[in-house]
């Protein structure tokens, strides 16, 4: 049974008159299809109601497929098979959109909105549909993080990136998490040969870039409060995989490792793709952001 308590605070309680929880309440509504008014009542009398309403619907349904058996001259009992298995399908999307807005409910009143822009019901209505199909949690969970991020930034996630998410196979997820993990700021530094070629093939990645360090012009990483800063003493050209509009807007539902880690990460994996010549003269430091032009620097050995 999906855990209402969240969604009760979102749609009826208190939380629901603060700053951009309307917007918040609006968005989930849709979602979920029906108005929840089951929060705004105990949860178990809320509950005895439902089932109470769904018994009178069923008897309501049998007189119904009669009639409609009727109208197209076939079997009532075929007629009401197709129905419930109709219901059966409905009551499973239901109960999945269901668990989703509960999930993006506690993402919600954990950093809620700052703004009150309303979120694009078209949007919305994509999303439901293919949010419903999701049964396992991680991946309610996963739908769940992208709704709170829309509501809390309304064009954050693209159709495409629904569409995509929605279709991507089990393996290019996985391949993806783990790329995630080890980029910094988006950018992957060093030579990934064939590792994560079918990455830049469903467009998640763009290969072939690289970054020019020259001489008194060093290029810096922002991560999270951390910064990296690269130099060198002579032109070196440092390879890269970069994260795509789309791979950046999924990446964004990836916890990742430490900044320290990934920095060391990458530093190390770029001086691996440079020359036994070059490598002496790329410098790197990198540490924690006092001010917007300002960090504490730690040199890598």
């Amino acid at each position: 049974m999906t855990d209402v308590t969240a969604l009760a605070q979102i749609v009826g309680g208190y939380a629901a008159t603060i700053g951009g929880m309307a917007v918040a309440k609006d968005a989930i509504q849709r979602v979920i299809g029906v108005g929840l008014d089951f929060a705004l009542a105990p949860f178990e009398d809320a509950a005895q109601g439902i089932k109470d309403k769904r018994a009178a619907r069923t008897a309501v349904s049998q007189a119904r497929a009669t009639a409609v058996a009727k109208q197209l001259n076939e079997d009532p009992a075929l007629v009401e098979r197709a129905a419930e298995s109709l219901l059966r399908k409905e009551v499973k999307r239901q109960r999945n959109r269901e668990a989703i807005a509960a999930k993006a409910a506690e993402e919600i009143l954990a950093d809620p909105p700052k703004g009150d822009a309303p979120v694009d019901e078209d949007w919305l209505d994509l999303f439901s549909s293919y949010a419903e199909r999701a049964t396992k949690d991680e991946v309610q969970a996963m739908w769940g993080r992208i709704l709170a991020g829309e509501i809390r930034s309304p064009g954050n996630f693209s159709r495409a990136t629904l569409r995509f998410l929605a279709e991507v196979e089990t393996d290019i997820a996985e391949l993806f998490n783990v790329f995630v993990k080890e980029t910094l700021s988006g950018s992957w530094l060093g030579r990934p040969g064939m590792r994560f070629s079918a990455l830049d093939e469903v467009g998640l990645t763009v290969s072939d870039k690289s970054y020019r360090i020259e001489p008194d012009a060093p290029i810096c990483f922002q991560d999270n409060g951390w910064v990296l800063e690269l130099s060198a003493d002579i032109k070196l050209s440092c390879p890269v995989l970069l994260l795509s509009r789309l791979g950046t807007q999924l990446a964004s539902l990836i916890e990742k490792p430490s900044e320290e880690h990934r920095i060391r990460e990458n530093i190390e994996r770029l001086r691996a793709a440079l020359s036994d010549a070059q490598k002496p003269h790329l410098h790197a430091a990198w540490g924690r952001q006092i001010s917007e032009d300002r960090f504490r620097k730690e040199f890598f050995a």
